[in-house]
């Protein structure tokens, strides 16, 4: 059978993903110097070597062995990629916490932001089987109310709008904050403004009524 475009798309990430990982480790493992730039500003560098078992295993070796479920689109791919982004997400609020605690953290932060952001968004857009769509975030409804297409619309937007448009701002701004990124400074008008044109691209109100077309 031909791998679906969001399956291959999923599985050369998460090997990318597992290989950069592992790079990344022999480089802390070898190097003391560069330890000390993945640090707690406090601690030892050696610290940073504390999390290779954990990070190894549920990091690395999970994400090539996700990346090679999805290439041969096994039943349980789905499962090891759910399981995947939850850990890397706790191993980004960790990051965050280690960061607030001791300061000077912020690769780490950045890092494991991106990381959890990527997993997380491709376990609820793809599929390693054939009888779902790749991408589930985008499908044609099943709803025959134009009134419950709408709501299911709203829905959607809230949860886009908070994620895209507030949550990842709200991230870079932390930052740029963190590592002394001088502000452009406040505007709630211009904010608002801006915030709200860019929710109409997310589909919005009037392509519910597309489906019915």
């Amino acid at each position: 059978m031909k791998i679906k475009p969001g399956t291959r798309l999923t599985a050369l990430y998460l090997f990318v993903q597992g290989i950069l990982g592992l790079v990344w480790w022999i480089f802390l493992w070898g190097s003391p110097t560069f330890r000390m730039k993945f640090r707690p500003a406090s601690l030892d560098d050696k610290f940073v070597l504390t999390y290779a078992i954990a990070d190894g295993t549920l990091f690395v070796l999970l994400s090539l062995g996700t990346a090679y479920a999805y290439s041969k689109r096994t039943r349980y791919a789905g499962a090891l990629l759910t399981f995947l982004g939850g850990a890397v997400f706790y191993a980004f609020l960790h990051t965050v916490g280690l960061h607030l605690q001791y300061g000077g953290f912020i690769g780490p932060v950045v890092i494991m932001g991106a990381s959890s952001a990527c997993t997380l968004c491709l376990a609820m857009t793809s599929s390693p089987t054939d009888n779902v769509l790749p991408v589930l975030l985008f499908r044609v409804t099943k709803s025959q109310s134009i009134s419950s297409a709408l709501f299911k619309t709203f829905i959607q937007m809230i949860v886009f709008w908070t994620f895209f448009l507030y949550l990842i701002p709200r991230t870079i701004v932390f930052v740029e904050r963190s590592i002394g990124i001088k502000s452009l400074g406040d505007s709630s008008t211009t904010g608002w403004a801006l915030f709200s044109l860019a929710g109409c691209p997310d589909g919005g109100f009037l392509s519910s009524f597309g489906c019915f077309s």
